[in-house]
């Protein structure tokens, strides 16, 4: 697009631009949803100088992306740029309605603010935005945890814990759970169960405040991903350590930390593909060789074993899998959930192999084409 410049009047009616909304001013959401879409800074027009100290306070405090400029001026002054686009102060713009329009346009808002009261009903719009599908999201975390954890996300939302913080507060409940798991005996099991679940609600906060604040990150996707499977992976050796500590057997530890290992083997190579193709760092979005569009496909894009996986997928998503385990330790069935999660990371070392080896026959079937 060029050097493109959004100039922004500051206040609209009774609306001013250090109105909070979802957790952040107008002006600064203005400044980091331009910044998404490769613009080159914000010009704000300002007459009342109170409310240019007021924003020049918001600035120094939470400062606009690195690289993106910021100018303010008196109306009566203000130079106009030659690549200009003319924003609303009082308006909520998405990111995908920016991104649509060409300079010297002027978007339709998203959504406008008429009033200070209406605040409250454009961060109600913001959550049914950043709000995920159940297909992406998984059923128990759709209806239920994400339900939950939007409670929390409120609470949070205008206070100054980040969403890194979040998410290291979801990874002291997952190793808290792997600790409790370690201990054994039937109380200290069952608290690792609930730990482990409550774990997995927090999860889901980092990525709404991240979402509502447009604070999101590729250090806090990756910590966020890094935790879920640290979380994991603790806890499979931990019930091991747990069940060996109780006189079940020192089999089960030894199967508790090989189970760690192939997690660990298995997962980093997802990963490390996931970053290679600039995908989101989410194994839950990973391309499996049968999500892949074939010639000699006639079931549909994805064939009849990538629909199939599509739909088991939601009974072994992190949503379900966490809930399962989380429930199985509560009941003090620890040796039947250790073997489920020692045999889903079984199944998924296998297909991953098998995912590596089809890639390369296709690579190579189409280096002879």
């Amino acid at each position: 697009m060029g050097e493109t410049w959004a100039r922004i009047e500051a206040k609209e009616g009774d609306v001013s631009l250090t109105t909070v909304v979802g957790g952040t001013t107008l002006a600064l959401r203005h400044a980091r949803t331009a910044a998404r879409v490769g613009w080159t800074g914000l010009r704000f027009v300002i007459d009342d100088e109170h409310e240019l100290a007021r924003l020049k306070t918001e600035f120094s405090r939470s400062p606009a992306p690195e690289g993106f400029q910021l100018d303010f001026a008196p109306s009566d002054t203000s130079r106009t740029p030659d690549a200009e686009v003319a924003l609303l102060g009082s308006a909520i713009y998405l990111r995908d309605t920016l991104s649509s329009i060409n300079p010297k346009q002027t978007p339709e808002a998203d959504f406008l603010l008429k009033d200070a009261a209406d605040a409250g009903r454009a961060e109600s719009y913001l959550y049914g935005q950043i709000r995920k599908s159940v297909e992406l999201d998984g059923v128990i975390a759709y209806y239920v945890m994400r339900p939950l954890a939007r409670v929390f996300t409120r609470i949070l939302l205008n206070t100054s814990v980040s969403p890194n913080q979040a998410t290291l507060s979801a990874l002291a409940f997952g190793i808290g759970a792997a600790i409790c798991a370690g201990i054994g005996g039937a109380t200290y099991v069952a608290l690792a169960g609930i730990l482990y679940w409550f774990g997995g609600v927090l999860d889901c906060i980092d990525g709404e405040l991240a979402r509502m604040r447009l604070q999101s990150s590729k250090i806090g996707e990756w910590l966020d991903s890094m935790v879920d499977e640290f979380s994991t992976v603790s806890l499979i050796a931990g019930i091991g350590i747990g069940l060996s500590r109780d006189g079940y057997g020192d089999h089960w530890m030894m199967l508790g930390f090989a189970g760690a290992a192939v997690a660990i083997m298995t997962l980093g190579p997802m990963y490390a593909d996931l970053h290679r193709r600039k995908l989101p760092i989410d194994t839950a979005q990973f391309p499996w060789f049968f999500g892949i569009a074939s010639a000699s496909t006639t079931d549909g894009p994805d064939g009849f074993f990538g629909k199939a996986i599509n739909i088991i997928g939601y009974f072994i998503r992190r949503d379900a899998s966490i809930t399962g385990t989380a429930l199985l330790l509560i009941l003090g069935l620890r040796r039947i959930s250790l073997s489920i999660m020692l045999g889903a990371f079984a199944v998924a070392s296998i297909l991953l192999i098998t995912h590596c080896t089809v890639m390369k026959m296709r690579g190579e079937d189409a280096a002879e084409n």
